[in-house]
This record gives structure tokens, C-alpha cells and sequence, in this order.
């Protein structure tokens, strides 16, 4: 499965079928948050200063991609390192209801459990009933081994066909360490951010079973939230059965604010990887993907 379109990375639409010497456009899909986790609706392109390459870039136009498809990925950890968790039915419901929530015809799903290698327990389908079925098998699964994240997270290729705005949404349940991965992180955040994925890891820590040292798990925090930062998600932390539905209702929140920017370059054949996008709004959080 590849990605013909990466919608939290820039895209070059021509706008005619002749070649422009002048101008390209493309398109910069974000989502807006505000301090609370709850959905910015209402931005208007003049609240916004994007800068490509240090370069100031006129917004065109900014609607909302609230209804575009999505391909919604769910990364549960099986590893050793997990053994001791105890909350695995509570992890499976709150996916469950995090899916049902946020799903809409059109969307695709699949499930996926990783240790030293990764497993599909639900491929991309767009059935819903499926998925939510084949979540009852994680809690069936033995949790031992070595853990491969990054390479997890890298194994999956998503297929989009069209123009259109399309969201691919990886929610990883994991203590974030990884011991076994070919991939480095700095190599695996590259590739996502090329195949348009958007990272949101919920933490689980020491109330889900972990029992990393503070170092360790300090070092697996920061790999998550470099991760989320960069692929323009979210890092969610729980620490408790409560938070843990809570940190899905943010994820599904984020969501309702889905934002497609369209801007012109005058340089088409230019790299589009330093990307910075503010907005005058106070308090208000931009999620995208950058290098």
C-alpha cells in the first residue's frame, strides 16, 4: 500500500494542463487545536503567516478537510515489555470507541500488533464491523520479545488514488521503547512524513505495566514526541483508565478541525520540507508535518 498523495506534506497540483513557467500550487493539510484539546473551526486564512524555506507564502485559499477520507491505523504493542499490563481490555475498548466515533463511510481501517516483528490482525478494509472484531484478538495475544516500532510503523504502505485530500492516522499503544528496529527513528520519521502519515503514540507508562527505568523511559517519551511532532500528531499520556478515553476524545477532536491551505510557489522544482505555519489566534496549537 503507497500513499499518492501526502496531505500533511505539501503536494504540487498543476493548475492547468499546459506547463506554467510562473507558479505552482500546493496544498498543506493541519489540523487546529486549542489549550484544552478541543476543535478550532473557524480559522480564516488571514489569521495564519506560512513560511516555506524561510520564505513567506500567500495562503489562496483555506476550507475545511473535516469530511476527507481517512485511513485510521491502530499499532498495538505485544512486546515483552508490555507482560504486566493489566488495563489491555480497557486499551481495546477505548479503541473501539475512539473508531466508532470518528468513522465515516468512505474510511479504511486495519489492526496491527508489533513486537520484534509486525503483525496485521485486521488488513486495510473498510469495513467497520471487521475491525472492530478483530480488536477482541489482542487481548488473546502473548506479549513477549523484542520491540521493533520504528520498523513497525514503517512496514505499512498506504494506497490513495485522486487528488483529494486523504488523512492516514497512525494511533500507537505502546511504552515507546524500541530495541530491535533496523529503521533509526531520525530515518523512520522521514519516511512517514513522505508517506503523509500522521503519528499520535498514547503513552502507556507506569500505570499500564511499564517498568522502565526514569531514563528509559524519559528517552521513549522524547522519541514520541519527536515522532508526533514531526508527522504533525499528537503524543497523549494517560495515566489512568479515565485519561486513557479522554486522550482518545482528543484524537477524534483534533479531527473535527481538519484544514486544507492552498498556496502558490514561484519555484515548483524547490525542496517544500522547511515548513512553518503560525497563526495570530492566541492559544491555539497547529498540527503538520515538518522536518
Amino acid at each position: 500500500m503507497r500513499a499518492s498523495n501526502t496531505p500533511s506534506r505539501p503536494s504540487p497540483h498543476s493548475s492547468s494542463s499546459a506547463e506554467r513557467a510562473a507558479a505552482a500550487t500546493f496544498a498543506l493539510t493541519f489540523l487546529a487545536i486549542d489549550s484544552d484539546g478541543s476543535p478550532v473551526t473557524d480559522l480564516k486564512a488571514e489569521e495564519l503567516r506560512l513560511r516555506v524555506n524561510r520564505t513567506d507564502r500567500k495562503i489562496l485559499s483555506l476550507s475545511s478537510a473535516r469530511e476527507a477520507p481517512k485511513t485510521i491505523g491502530l499499532f498495538f504493542d505485544i512486546s515483552g515489555s508490555r507482560r504486566a499490563d493489566r488495563q489491555i481490555g480497557k486499551e481495546i475498548q477505548a479503541a473501539e470507541n475512539f473508531l466508532q466515533s470518528t468513522w465515516h463511510q468512505g474510511d479504511e481501517g486495519f489492526v496491527s500488533a508489533f513486537g520484534g516483528k509486525l503483525y496485521f490482525v485486521a488488513r486495510p478494509t473498510k469495513d467497520l464491523n471487521q475491525i472492530l472484531a478483530s480488536l477482541q484478538k489482542i487481548s488473546d495475544a502473548t506479549y513477549y520479545g523484542p520491540t521493533a516500532l520504528f520498523d513497525a510503523l514503517c512496514g505499512v504502505r498506504i494506497k490513495k488514488t485522486g487528488e483529494e485530500v486523504h488523512e492516514i492516522l497512525f494511533v500507537v499503544l505502546s511504552d515507546f521503547g524500541d530495541n530491535s528496529s533496523k529503521q533509526k527513528e531520525d530515518a523512520a520519521v522521514k519516511v512517514l512524513i513522505k508517506e503523509g502519515v500522521r503519528v499520535f503514540p498514547v503513552f502507556l507508562g507506569e500505570s499500564f505495566g511499564s517498568n522502565e527505568s526514569k531514563m528509559t523511559r524519559k528517552r521513549s517519551m522524547d522519541a514520541a514526541r519527536e515522532m508526533a511532532e514531526h508527522t504533525g500528531g499528537q503524543v497523549l499520556t494517560p495515566e489512568s483508565e479515565r485519561d486513557l478515553a479522554g486522550a482518545f476524545r482528543q484524537i477524534a477532536n483534533a479531527f473535527q478541525a481538519t484544514y486544507s491551505a492552498q498556496y502558490e510557489s514561484p519555484q515548483p522544482g524547490d525542496s517544500h520540507t522547511k515548513i512553518q505555519l503560525d497563526t495570530s489566534r492566541p492559544h491555539i496549537k497547529l498540527l503538520y508535518a515538518h522536518e
